[in-house]
């Protein structure tokens, strides 16, 4: 067990020292690691209490912890959904050769009044956070009557999520501001047209276009619910006074919600959807005990296999010559199209997901003084990257070319478009979460009643952790924790 923890460790430290690359021109982020986790189960404050032996207990003990955390590293998440790795980032209908840095707004908005002026140019910038908070209940059950050693661990977070992109549009007139800002919320659509020689379409120019509904940006969104049950089922095959040493089954029962693509970033609590089927294990032990006082280590290793469940996702499409290639303008090939329509409103469609495995680790040291207690813990994780599968594009869909001509209830011809589109264009890697490392530190202190006859425990504890690369969120948090046994 110490070997397999030495080398998870290292490896996740060599990987987020070797990949600091960016990730950019990505539509979906879901967290590293939910924050409620290894809050109860790996706590030495429950291994404290769970130790507490009595004649008549029968062996139950119900936890509770209440916790806040939120991230840190919102220009790094601003890169991950922005592109070209930039959170920050100038708008301008007229770009030389599309520049890869700038954003082409005349295949956002065909009526875009800026499209023969340079100088209006616009700034868009990029801040994400994500907040999360709640209350994990967590019942551990001694099961030595049915086999000495064997045990039982639910449980059950109910957990509030708040995410926000924090899209900020500055710069050029109020009133393109605020046209774009509508754009981005879904709230800016454009009716039929007659001649609108003055933005340069030309008479007879019919640039009507429907609403963006799909990957919106629209401020702080939330959600709230059973962030997925966890099903624990262990056995300590080595029990003695100082050490103890088990091997464990996991499960994880998906009881939260799934993205339905409507936002950018939204808010998901548990694991989007999907049946985790896992095993590890875990070490105790005492390095050190003189009558009240001791020292104690505890090591653990967990895996877990995420299963394949449909998710709702926006697509990109490749080679496209504009970036955020999901907001521009689209149609269907001998369609009648009275006006154009955002990609992300087709581009966004249930997906085959798999997330694949999971590691987490947890390496902590404890001091304890009769019922006080104070530990320090290093937990690292890593997620692999999700396969992503089953992406269509209707036929003849393509981008429309900024400025044609939308003649009202007339077909799309080939002229009108930019480029057309098959199912080898989509680029399903803007819709796919990536590998993600995460590093935490943190400690815990709690005092628990040891003499009573039902033994409460009462802690407090904290953690901050760091993001191998900018596809985890780093975050801090704090927590309180209880418990009584029985």
């Amino acid at each position: 067990m110490n070997n397999m923890l030495k080398r998870l460790m290292v490896a996740a430290l060599a990987l987020s020292a070797t990949h600091l690359s960016a990730y950019t021109n990505k539509n979906y982020l879901s967290v590293a690691r939910p924050q409620h986790a290894s809050l109860l189960r790996d706590s030495h404050l429950t291994r404290d209490l769970e130790s507490v032996k009595g004649k008549d207990r029968f062996g139950g003990n119900f936890l509770v912890s209440g916790y806040y955390s939120e991230s840190r590293n919102s220009a790094a998440l601003g890169k991950y959904f922005g592109f070209s790795d930039q959170d920050k980032f100038d708008a301008n209908a007229q770009v030389a050769a599309n520049d890869a840095k700038t954003l082409d707004l005349s295949y956002i908005i065909h009526d875009h009044a800026a499209d023969n002026d340079p100088a209006n140019k616009l700034s868009f910038s990029l801040a994400p956070k994500t907040t999360s908070y709640g209350v994990e209940f967590a019942y551990t059950q001694c099961l030595g009557k049915i086999l000495e050693g064997l045990y039982l661990e639910i449980g059950l977070p109910v957990e509030r999520v708040e995410n926000d992109m924090n899209l900020k549009i500055s710069g050029a007139t109020a009133a393109q501001v605020t046209m774009f800002q509508n754009y981005f919320n879904g709230t800016y659509s454009k009716a039929a047209l007659a001649g609108n020689t003055a933005y340069g379409h030309g008479a007879g120019a019919n640039n009507a276009q429907g609403a963006l509904t799909k990957a919106l940006f629209k401020g702080k969104q939330n959600a709230t619910g059973i962030a997925d049950i966890d099903v624990v089922l262990g056995y300590n095959f080595l029990r003695n006074e100082d050490w103890k040493a088990g091997l464990n089954l996991g499960l994880v029962i998906p009881t939260g919600n799934t993205p339905n693509g409507v936002y950018v970033f939204e808010p998901i609590y548990g694991n989007g959807g999907h049946w985790e089927l896992g095993f590890g294990g875990q070490l105790d032990g005492k390095l050190w005990n003189d009558a009240d006082q001791r020292i104690n280590l505890h090591a653990s290793l967990d895996y877990r296999y995420g299963f394949q469940a449909n998710e709702t996702r926006t697509l990109g499409v490749k080679g496209a010559t504009a970036n955020w290639s999901q907001y521009d303008l689209a149609g269907v090939l001998n369609s009648v199209n009275t006006s154009a329509v955002p990609s992300a409103n087709g581009l966004t469609q249930s997906l085959s997901v798999t997330p694949q495995s999971k590691i987490k680790g947890n390496l902590g040291l404890e001091y304890g003084n009769g019922g006080f207690l104070v530990g320090v813990h290093y937990a690292p994780a890593w997620k692999q990257e999700e396969s992503v599968k089953n992406g269509k594009v209707a036929a003849g869909y393509g981008i429309v070319a900024p400025g044609y001509d939308l003649t009202a209830n007339a077909n799309l011809v080939a002229a009108a478009f930019l480029r057309a589109a098959v199912d080898a264009d989509l680029d399903q890697a803007q819709a796919t979460r990536p590998s993600q490392v995460e590093h935490r530190l943190g400690a815990d202190l709690g005092y628990t009643f040891r003499n009573w006859e039902y033994p409460v425990m009462i802690g407090v504890g904290g953690h901050y952790a760091f993001a191998g690369e900018n596809s985890a969120a780093e975050n801090w948090g704090i927590n309180l924790k209880a418990g009584i046994g029985f």
